[in-house]
């Protein structure tokens, strides 16, 4: 650390948030990625500790090595953008400063610690404070990107919000802003009434977004800028707070599964871990006990798949290998009974009525009524 608490941004990461905040640290860790971040430096919290004289000495050789402005001067608290809480737009910030007021914009990001909207947010204590002075970039367009899909929770899904020039009107919530879904290489546009970026500039936004949180190994909120040129800058990368879980609605086991068939076409809730191990799979054994009884048709294990508490009943059994291995018990129930064979099709299931009525007369009612006197006494 330098003598007069003033670092470059290159040279900080996450191991110096205790000297220089949650976002200097980010951005340091940016520029390791070799992420497009504009130059700058931090002032840390042994600058904001020095009397007021020595913090503008410290800010005028800060400048000296920056060059010529306009500067971006903003916070870097302590606590900010950590996992669990990004205090973002807590604290002051000002775009477009020159370098003759660099200075008494930093006094007031400090100032700006102290609000009481800012200490609610930090237990009722003044929040630790460290300033960063960046160049500014000339935006054409700037925007937020979303590395998974804040509703859904689907880590697939890029969205990437954008406004035209200075992204504060998006973050301040003074803009809509465009909006595009990139899934893979593909970006669809949900509105657009800036049309400021197309969809190649939203793949590329979405990429640089993508290759953060996969180094950062979580999703992202990630701030950014295309300049005049063409350029793509990232200014701030932050994990998402409140994200969902994520979901996987992959099978279990391999093959094809459907909601609303059979026994899931009166499972209209997700089902608990006792229905489904004691009563639901009892019910499906002897469903395919009966089925391969009067039918001969076999059903591979499993019968059933629970995803997110959700029962899938198993298509398997349609596959082709699986009706060739049935097809000579099939048809020698077909030849044997082809009236109960025929309860099957609806075209022929009355021919079966017969034999189901007194099948239940004789076997399965007297059984009920058996088992309900046991269940009584």
């Amino acid at each position: 650390m330098s003598s007069d608490g003033v670092r470059r941004l290159a040279d900080v990461r996450m191991a110096d948030v205790a000297a220089v905040g949650g976002k200097a640290a980010g951005l340091g860790e940016l520029l390791a990625l070799n992420a497009n971040v504009p130059d700058g430096v931090v002032l840390t919290l042994d600058w904001a500790a020095a009397p007021p004289d020595a913090r503008a000495e410290a800010v005028a050789r800060a400048l000296a090595e920056l060059g010529d402005g306009p500067f971006a001067v903003r916070s870097s608290g302590i606590s900010e953008d950590g996992s669990e809480h990004s205090f973002a737009g807590m604290f002051a910030t000002f775009l477009e400063v020159p370098a003759g007021g660099v200075a008494a914009a930093a006094e007031r990001c400090l100032e700006s610690a102290a609000d009481a909207r800012a200490t609610a947010y930090a237990s009722g204590a003044t929040q630790p404070m460290a300033i960063i002075v960046q160049r500014m970039v000339a935006p054409a367009a700037a925007g937020v990107a979303l590395t998974a899909d804040p509703i859904s929770g689907d880590r697939s899904t890029c969205v990437v919000t954008a406004v035209r020039g200075l992204g504060e009107r998006l973050v301040a919530g003074e803009a809509l802003g465009d909006e595009w879904v990139v899934n893979g290489m593909k970006a669809t546009p949900r509105r657009q009434p800036e049309r400021s970026i197309d969809a190649r500039q939203a793949r590329t936004v979405a990429d640089e977004a993508r290759r953060i949180a996969d180094a950062r190994g979580a999703p992202q909120d990630v701030e950014w800028v295309i300049d005049q040129a063409g350029d793509l800058w990232i200014v701030q990368a932050r994990p998402m707070t409140a994200l969902p879980p994520e979901v996987s609605w992959e099978p279990p086991a391999p093959g094809a599964y459907h909601r609303a068939l059979r026994l899931g076409e009166w499972i209209g809730e997700p089902v608990t871990p006792l229905f489904e191990s004691w009563l639901l799979s009892d019910l499906e054994v002897g469903l395919h006990a009966f089925i391969r009884r009067e039918l001969g048709q076999r059903a591979p294990l499993p019968h059933h798949v629970i995803v997110n508490g959700w029962y899938f009943y198993s298509l398997n059994w349609i596959a082709p290998g699986n009706m060739l291995r049935s097809l000579p018990s099939i048809l020698w129930h077909l030849v044997r009974d082809p009236r109960s064979v025929g309860g099957v099709l609806p075209a022929t299931v009355r021919h079966s009525f017969p034999i189901m009525e007194r099948r239940w007369r004789r076997d399965v009612q007297p059984r009920y009524r058996a088992a309900v006197a046991d269940a009584e006494a």
